[in-house]
């Protein structure tokens, strides 16, 4: 297996960087592991504005070097591993340093953090810079449900919903034309019956309605979509994280009856994550993916080490076939054969 990890690795190039620039969210939304399971202290800091370009700095070099790890078409940055970025205390820097380098971003948010100060330095960078908005939002109805699913205090909602509203009738949401989304997260009778997905052991404790018609799913997609015609609404299904939220929802049986005499051999989450993107957190560690919520398989330190020599290291090929053997076969999104 390593000979044909590092086969990949060499025939591979980096085409989308995912950096975390504050490790910590502050929603607390049922469906994230961020509720049950405390976030890596290694991971809860701000990073540096100057690491940042730093990272930005390594990566477009690569990306100019003839048969570099990253691919000329790289441009694309995303500020994502289960936190806030409009919490980031450098957030026009940020976007100011993408411009510089000619970056793309989206911005991902929870919402009650879109403030109309964050909206205006938003608008200024797009859509040089972002182009798009898509913002998890889990109900809409009334502040008891959404507090409820998203873990805020009621007493935010009306915030939150402020905050929509000027999103709705701003200029930026003119600029993206149609690139601004509600992504509804939930579940519904047919989660249960036609995918991967079992209900845990506390799933009851939720309290969640799943007709498919009138159920609590459908009915914040509906709500969403009457008050904002502007927006794209995306009804979204859920993943169990690889087992981290397995007490409310469960792809372990589907995975194992899955796995059977099967070997991982890939992924399949907007391109293959071992390959073709780059997962840092907060302190520069290179880390497996998105669903590495624990910095389990670090092979490096971007900020420490040149990326090539990291990128097709012993060490990563060592990370990517112990997460073959481990938290990949736990993932619907793996690829085997």
């Amino acid at each position: 297996m390593s000979t044909f990890i590092r086969s990949r690795l060499k025939a591979y190039q980096i085409q989308r960087l995912a950096i975390d620039l504050f490790g910590f969210c502050n929603a607390k939304c049922w469906y994230c592991p961020v509720r049950y399971i405390p976030q890596p202290e290694s991971g809860m800091k701000q990073m540096p504005i100057e690491d940042v370009e730093k990272i930005f700095r390594k990566l477009i070099v690569e990306r100019e070097t003839p048969n570099g790890v990253v691919s000329p078409d790289f441009d694309l940055f995303l500020t994502t591993h289960y936190s806030e970025v409009l919490l980031y205390k450098d957030f026009e820097k940020l976007l100011e340093l993408a411009k510089h380098y000619g970056l793309k971003t989206f911005i991902l948010s929870n919402g009650v953090n879109l403030t109309p100060d964050k909206l205006d330095i938003i608008n200024k960078y797009t859509p040089s810079v972002i182009q798009e908005i898509a913002l998890n939002i889990p109900a809409y109805e009334n502040a008891e449900v959404w507090s409820k699913r998203s873990g805020f205090p009621a007493k935010r909602f009306d915030d939150m919903m402020e905050n929509l509203e000027n999103l709705h009738n701003h200029a930026v949401t003119r600029k993206l034309a149609g690139r601004v989304k509600l992504i509804v997260n939930g579940v519904n009778e047919l989660s249960f019956k036609t995918g991967s997905l079992k209900k845990g052991p506390k799933f009851e404790e939720l309290g969640i309605d799943l007709d498919l018609q009138t159920g609590e799913h459908q009915r914040q997609v509906d709500i969403a979509t009457k008050l904002f015609p502007k927006f794209d609404i995306e009804k979204s299904d859920l993943i169990d994280r690889t087992g981290l939220i397995a007490q409310y929802i469960t792809e372990e049986d589907y995975m194992k009856d899955r796995m059977k005499n099967r070997t991982v051999v890939g992924c399949q989450n907007w391109g293959d994550r071992n390959y073709e993107w780059l997962s840092i957190n907060s302190s520069g560690d290179a880390i497996l993916c998105c669903n590495d919520y624990n910095f389990d398989y670090i092979f490096g330190n971007v900020l420490e080490q040149e990326l090539s020599e990291m990128w097709l290291s012993d060490k990563h090929v060592e990370t990517i076939d112990r997460a073959y053997n481990n938290i990949c076969t736990k993932c619907s999104a793996s690829v085997t054969k």
